[in-house]
């Protein structure tokens, strides 16, 4: 699966090659009226919520030391037709699951909150 998913110009997601288990987050594609509002808000009214949850998976696999990323940029079609999902249906995010070889988890490198805040006055 994650052969169709990434390979050729996408194969940046290597975590995936080795990963166990694929989590893939499939939604039904938002209705005309649904369409129409995101147009007139200028936002993508259904695919932020698929997002979230599927964010949110994360942290709850990670408290369980289990090793998790998450991929937004994979071929669809190949995917869709791997798992037979109808054309109603949208695949929105896989997130790769599986235990890391090394078991330190490297540091993070975060911005300090001043430099990545800022207000509209």
């Amino acid at each position: 699966m994650a052969n169709a998913a990434f390979k050729g110009l996408l194969d940046f997601n290597h975590f995936a090659f080795n990963a166990p288990v694929l989590v893939f987050i499939v939604s039904e594609r938002q209705k005309l009226l649904a369409k129409v509002a995101g147009v007139v808000k200028k936002e993508k009214l259904q695919s932020n919520g698929y997002w979230n949850r599927g964010r949110a998976f994360l942290p709850a696999s990670g408290r369980r030391r289990i090793g998790n990323l998450y991929a937004g940029w994979f071929n669809e079609p190949k995917v869709r037709k791997m798992l037979s999902i109808p054309k109603r249906q949208r695949v929105e995010l896989i997130i790769s699951v599986g235990f890391s070889a090394d078991e330190t988890i490297p540091p993070k490198s975060r911005k300090n909150m001043d430099e990545i805040l800022s207000y509209n006055e």
